[in-house]
């Protein structure tokens, strides 16, 4: 698992973090950070405790006022905010599967709902062998993977553009905190 991880990580420092560079990008994996006057536009690298895939978060900081997008009461160092720091975040990933995953993914089809899920490439033989379910192979992993991952998640950089763009600033900020935990209230009043 640990040696699949790190072959991933290779390939988005080739490949990816180099656009972040050149798009201002500061920082050290997995954290950057772009530095503006009044907003910090912030990313990281998110990679599924399980193994096998990652995601890309997004978020900000505004540098100043009360409602600053930041969990925390403390004023940070703009050079030190992280993902951790912040209320609303958004996640950049392949919309069918979730996850940008570099191992294997199979289908598997049942009465009741269809899975996606991800084979670790030493259990691939004793999944085939223990499935006894209809099962479809989504993608087969190879040596590949890792650069066409690494490229496939530069194309979700206008998507962030976009996104820290349509940011508030201060002004509107307390009204996006309003609809942001007016949202997360219903969903756990259905739950």
């Amino acid at each position: 698992m640990y040696e699949e991880k790190s072959e991933m990580i290779k390939a988005l420092k080739q490949w990816t973090i180099p656009e972040l560079e050149r798009r201002g990008f500061i920082g050290k994996f997995p954290h950057y950070r772009r530095l503006g006057k009044t907003k910090i536009d912030l990313l990281m690298f998110q990679f599924d405790k399980l193994g096998g895939g990652f995601i890309i978060e997004i978020l900000y900081a505004l540098t100043e006022g009360k409602d600053n997008n930041l969990i925390f009461d403390s004023v940070l160092l703009p050079e030190k905010v992280t993902v951790a720091e912040t209320n609303i975040r958004h996640r950049l990933c392949p919309k069918q599967y979730g996850w940008f995953y570099y191992y294997d993914i199979v289908q598997i089809k049942s009465s009741k709902n269809n899975s996606i899920i991800p084979v670790k490439p030493i259990e691939k033989q004793s999944f085939i062998d223990s499935s006894k379910k209809v099962i479809k192979w989504l993608q087969i992993a190879d040596d590949a993977i890792y650069e066409k991952l690494a490229k496939e998640a530069l194309n979700f950089l206008p998507e962030a553009e976009a996104w820290w763009n349509q940011m508030p600033h201060q002004s509107s900020l307390n009204k996006v905190f309003k609809q942001f935990f007016s949202r997360v209230n219903r969903k756990s009043q259905n739950l």
